[in-house]
């Protein structure tokens, strides 16, 4: 007989037993995903979002694990979605006439973010990568989809699960909770229903805009679980 079913035989007989010990549902994840810093979400030129996640990911267990796909689960679908990939940039020297090459990340747009390889780590999640044993990879993750959602407001929170899969199959998860930075969209004060003899009431006080938290705005949460690649 299965140590699982021995368990659950002793169980049916009144024994205190924990069954996660039996299922495996009590032990540390074996890749550990969690957020290092501030990640964010915002609108390019041409009106697509583009994210930023500030993340850590560190392999647990005593042997290598090698990447076999990352995604990133959302509150809502979309039929674009794409990680950043470093392009090569030349430059000439007005002075010796030489040229000069070097990796960058960049986001699309005419004033588009620029970012160094050493800042991000799109190129060390790819597929067949390696995760060392007890060595933390820290640094960005880069990602650009569809259309910005209308219903996203400057200063609101969106929880997102990054998934790491591996080539055994194993899906390691972890959450991340994205900033919207979108000036040009402030969440309207909320109108009552106005009263037959005093007329509409605003919340908040009358006749002052409203203004998000200095810090991180309004804690206003986006979840769910929809996946896509």
């Amino acid at each position: 007989m299965k140590l699982k079913d021995s368990l659950r035989e002793l169980a049916s007989w009144g024994s205190p037993l924990d069954m996660a010990f039996a299922t495996g549902e009590c032990n540390d994840p074996e890749l550990v995903i969690e957020q290092s810093g501030d990640s964010q979400v915002f609108e390019l030129e041409e009106g697509r979002i583009a994210f930023m996640l500030d993340a850590c990911a560190t392999n647990q267990t005593s042997k290598p694990m090698y990447v076999s796909d990352v995604s990133l689960e959302l509150p809502w679908e979309q039929d674009f979605f794409d990680w950043l990939s470093s392009k090569t940039f030349h430059e000439q020297d007005c002075k010796t006439g030489k040229t000069s090459s070097y990796e960058q990340y960049r986001f699309s747009g005419k004033n588009g973010l620029e970012l160094d390889t050493s800042e991000v780590i799109n190129h060390m999640l790819t597929y067949g990568k390696r995760l060392s044993p007890g060595r933390p990879l820290r640094g960005l993750l880069l990602a650009t989809g569809g259309l910005m959602p209308q219903d996203l407001f400057h200063g609101g929170l969106i929880d997102a699960v990054l998934v790491i899969t591996t080539t055994d199959g194993a899906e390691h998860r972890g959450q991340i909770s994205l900033w919207t930075d979108r000036p040009g969209r402030i969440r309207k004060p909320v109108m009552r229903r106005p009263d037959l003899f005093r007329g509409p009431v605003e919340s908040g006080a009358p006749n002052k805009p409203y203004l998000p938290e200095p810090s991180r705005g309004p804690n206003a949460r986006i979840s769910g679980g929809c996946k896509y690649l």
